[in-house]
């Protein structure tokens, strides 16, 4: 029986033959990641977000909170009260 020969080792240019390999593949996976968290996360938490504060009311929110004491130094006028401090 003959002894099968093993494929000698690349001792040189090993770098650059894998770089020219695989740098193609990681940049596409990197770009298919980044288009993927872009239309699937970013551009819907948008949309709600532009959804949420279309109907929002800041002044009603702020005279709420007024109403129901949550700001300290400011009495329900909403002058300031500086015994608090």
């Amino acid at each position: 029986m003959a002894a099968k020969l093993l494929k000698k080792p690349q001792l040189r240019g090993l770098l650059k033959s894998q770089l020219i390999r695989d740098a193609p593949v990681a940049f596409i996976v990197s770009a298919g990641a980044t288009l993927a968290y872009k239309f699937l996360i970013t551009d819907p938490r948008k949309e709600k977000y532009a959804e949420f504060y279309d109907d929002y009311d800041m002044n009603s929110t702020y005279e709420n909170m007024k109403k129901c004491k949550v700001f300290t130094a400011v009495n329900e006028d909403g002058i300031g009260d500086s015994s608090n401090w």
